[in-house]
């Protein structure tokens, strides 16, 4: 139980991607374009449509490793922990801890501005977890020995 399962840790880190970009989609260009217009005034400052190809592949392969780093943080904290949904959101704080610290960084050095980075922060609050937490549950196969520590067997 203490070794990581390398095949799911790698298929935990694809479904944590898709259910990432999921919930982003719907959060930030579904709920709330429909409450304040959010597309219109992210086009403003963001214009992805600028990018090339090479671009959008090479971003989608960084997620996608970070998002399998995720999972391989998940499977390294469950001996200490134990399985289940708690370690999924002590993990998703780890990475919203560390995310939040890039974030601010980037806004000092003015790399990108300070509210289109704090309203993204707060999307991170809510997109993080959902996201670890389905990755996690993939990983485990379900929840069947919910916030046990691992033993050595």
């Amino acid at each position: 139980m203490n070794k990581i399962k390398v095949g799911r840790l790698l298929v935990a880190g694809l479904v944590t991607l898709i259910v990432f970009i999921m919930v982003e989609y719907i959060l930030e260009f579904i709920i709330f374009d429909a409450l304040i217009g959010l597309r219109n005034w992210i086009n403003q400052i963001y214009t992805p449509s600028s990018w090339r190809i090479s671009d959008h592949v090479l971003n989608i392969l960084v997620a996608l490793v970070n998002s399998i780093i995720l999972m391989w943080m998940y499977a390294a904290l469950r001996p200490m922990f134990g399985v289940g949904p708690k370690t999924a959101l002590i993990t998703s704080g780890f990475a919203y801890a560390f995310i939040f610290s890039f974030m601010i960084n980037f806004a000092n050095m003015r790399f990108y501005p300070i509210r289109p980075a704090l309203i993204e922060m707060f999307f991170q609050l809510i997109e993080i977890p959902i996201a670890i937490l389905a990755g996690a549950y993939y990983y485990e196969g379900g929840w069947e020995e919910v916030d046990q520590p691992v033993t050595s067997s």
